[in-house]
């Protein structure tokens, strides 16, 4: 996933989120959702800490799957910490 894919995921949670303002029309190439229940998910962090969605049920939260190792995955990490610095205040958490 391309940091662009990334900030336009986070957009359509955001633009869905009862957070967010009046809905503004959409740029091109992006498609507005309805919300829907997302699934059970538990996985385990890089320390070994259990993290299970359930807990931030009601939240937006952006799970994004990469590898150390990955490069494309790390040069798009500076994309995804910018936009978790800025849609934090919006009630966006993050899932790494």
């Amino acid at each position: 996933m391309n940091k662009y894919k990334a900030i336009s995921l986070a957009i359509l949670f955001t633009l869905s989120h009862p957070l967010a303002a009046a809905n503004p029309e959409l740029p091109d190439g992006l498609l507005e959702l309805k919300p829907t229940a997302a699934p059970q998910l538990e996985l385990q962090d890089m320390d070994g800490k259990t993290y299970r969605l359930q807990q931030d049920k009601g939240a937006v939260v952006f799970v994004h799957f990469w590898a150390s190792w990955c490069g494309p995955c790390r040069k798009e990490m500076p994309a995804i910490q910018r936009m978790a610095k800025i849609l934090q205040k919006e009630g966006l958490r993050i899932a790494l």
